[in-house]
């Protein structure tokens, strides 16, 4: 705490810190088209908050034709995180998917959403998505 005194005066500056809480966030998201038509996603989600998360969580990944994770994005699959993830610790992984039955041939964005079933309380629920830079070529799907 800060104290400065003026005359009669006294102020006062205190920090207010949040409650400690985990943040997950995307450290890294990327998507390639494999030879055999999947979508391979790179994803890094690393633990920026003050405290573990309390078990584990799901990451979901959507195609979007804009970029922008909305209701008229197609999912294209999940991956899990079977255990607690400690402060500042990244899970890398790589994950395949094929294209969903009835997707429209076309280019799309990967969108990938943290803690998709809200099953961590975190300190910013603002910042779980995060979209790869480039696009992914669907010619159909399964």
């Amino acid at each position: 705490m800060d104290r400065l005194e003026t005359g009669t005066q006294r102020q006062f500056t205190a920090k207010i810190s949040a409650f400690p809480e985990p943040d997950l966030v995307f450290s890294a998201l990327s998507a390639t088209i494999s030879s055999t038509g999947q979508v391979v996603v790179s994803s890094s989600v690393k633990n920026q908050g003050t405290l573990p998360t309390s078990g584990s969580f799901t990451i979901a990944f959507y195609l979007s034709l804009d970029g922008a994770l909305d209701r008229t994005d197609v999912l294209l699959g999940t991956r899990s995180r079977s255990s607690s993830l400690k402060v500042g610790v990244t899970d890398d992984a790589t994950s395949k998917f094929f294209p969903p039955s009835g997707i429209v041939p076309g280019s799309y964005y990967v969108t990938g959403f943290v803690d998709a079933g809200f099953t961590q309380i975190e300190s910013d629920e603002s910042n779980n998505q995060a979209t790869s830079a480039g696009t992914v070529a669907i010619k159909g799907g399964r």
